[in-house]
């Protein structure tokens, strides 16, 4: 439904359409700034592996969490890559009360999930448990007992993540800042806790 009440249905095109551009995928994609979506065609795929395996790993920079990432296994064995940073663990330990998963803690938390076994270093601080998913899936509930959250979605090259959020806790001063997000594809969800709700700057 657009901004003037028109409504377009594209619920009876083809499977695939190549003429001209994908309005589904534009639409979607414009996140309800180009028009309101009411109905929707769902196509079932095959339920996820049984036996994937969810790992949690510590790493002391971003760019040590691609490398986890690249070395776990293959690409089509890769289910899952995401990743969260010390201060969001914590977050979500303490307002979860769950225990800290790990044996030490670390700057990032890489969280894999791939089909069988990943591949991963001898000396890594690693724990493999389908249950660790909490602790990523909880990081927003863990920023909003903050209050209000600004939180942006940003997408980088990978070999820029460490110097974004190494100058993140400058760039927003005196505020805080913490950050999670899709390891695979640099999408950082930057959460930026303290300036006042209206405050966009």
């Amino acid at each position: 439904v657009f901004a003037d009440g028109s409504v377009m249905n594209h619920t009876d095109a083809l499977g695939k359409d190549s003429a001209g551009f994908d309005i589904s995928r534009l639409l979607v994609g414009s996140e309800g700034t180009l028009a309101l979506i009411t109905s929707v065609q769902l196509q079932l795929q095959d339920a996820l592996p049984r036996d994937r395996v969810t790992s949690l790993v510590g790493v002391p920079t971003l760019s040590d969490a691609v490398a986890t990432v690249a070395g776990a296994g293959e690409r089509s064995d890769l289910l899952a890559a995401e990743y969260m940073d010390t201060t969001g663990m914590e977050l979500v330990c303490d307002v979860a009360h769950l225990p800290h998963p790990l044996q030490d803690r670390w700057p990032y938390y890489v969280l894999i999930e791939t089909v069988g076994e990943p591949r991963l270093p001898d000396t890594a601080d690693a724990a493999v448990d389908r249950r660790l998913w909490v602790y990523r899936e909880r990081q927003p509930e863990a920023a909003a007992t903050f209050g209000v959250v600004h939180s942006l979605d940003v997408a980088l090259p990978l070999k820029n993540l460490d110097d974004v959020v190494d100058h993140l806790p400058r760039l927003v001063h005196p505020h805080r800042a913490f950050t999670f997000g899709h390891l695979a594809e640099g999408n950082l969800h930057i959460q930026v806790i303290g300036p006042p709700a209206l405050d966009d700057r």
